[in-house]
């Protein structure tokens, strides 16, 4: 029974390592200087083709497809 409460756990623990990863911010992980002033826009996360962007200025400037407003994933319909 032990063994099996500690399979489940590891299973728990490594999914939330995967959605961790999934969810990060793409904003961190692209150069966008060429993007200027959408760096300090406040205007809300979104979910792209590529992932989450901080803002759909940076996403519409790199000419990535929005999904939905929102991080990513985007809800069902």
């Amino acid at each position: 029974m032990k063994r099996i409460l500690y399979f489940l756990l590891l299973l728990i623990l490594l999914n939330c390592k995967s959605c961790e990863k999934e969810n990060k911010i793409i904003h961190e992980e692209m150069d966008f200087k060429e993007c200027g002033e959408c760096l300090n826009l406040q205007t809300g996360k979104v979910c792209t083709v590529q992932g989450t962007f901080y803002n759909s200025c940076l996403a519409i400037c790199k000419q990535v497809k929005i999904l939905c407003q929102g991080e990513c994933p985007c809800p069902s319909k």
